[in-house]
């Protein structure tokens, strides 16, 4: 399961790997860390964690897609993923009571639709960026 990256800080027991990236994926790191006030080591540890989480399928099919898709079908595959976590997200909140989604839609005067297009939008052009 996977864990909040304050409690991987916590962990005792840790040890290292590492693996060569291209200098622009490197530079991608870097500015998330920069921007989410981490460390880029953080940031790879989150990302292999959510990786290994994924059934073996869905890491077969990921790889599968990378070598086979065009950057369009990538992108169209990551937007799915973004939605679907978004979408849980939102869910586990409204499971748990949090009225935070609905607050901030009647404050922007938007409907779950427009909110899900924005959040399409935005995942677009982060994909662009």
């Amino acid at each position: 399961m996977l864990q909040s990256m304050e409690f991987m800080e916590e962990q005792v027991a840790k040890r290292s790997i590492s693996a060569w990236v291209d200098e622009g994926l490197a530079g991608k790191v870097d500015q998330v860390a920069l921007e989410e006030g981490h460390k880029p080591a953080q940031i790879l540890a989150s990302a292999t964690e959510f990786y290994m989480a994924l059934p073996e399928v869905a890491r077969r099919k990921w790889r599968q897609i990378l070598l086979r898709g065009t950057d369009e079908e990538i992108n169209l595959a990551l937007r799915e993923v973004t939605r679907s976590l978004v979408r849980s997200h939102l869910n586990m909140s409204i499971d748990r009571g949090h009225d935070h989604a609905d607050r901030v839609r009647a404050e922007l005067g938007i409907s779950a639709d427009e909110q899900d297009a924005a959040l399409e939008k935005v995942a677009g052009d982060r994909d662009r960026g």
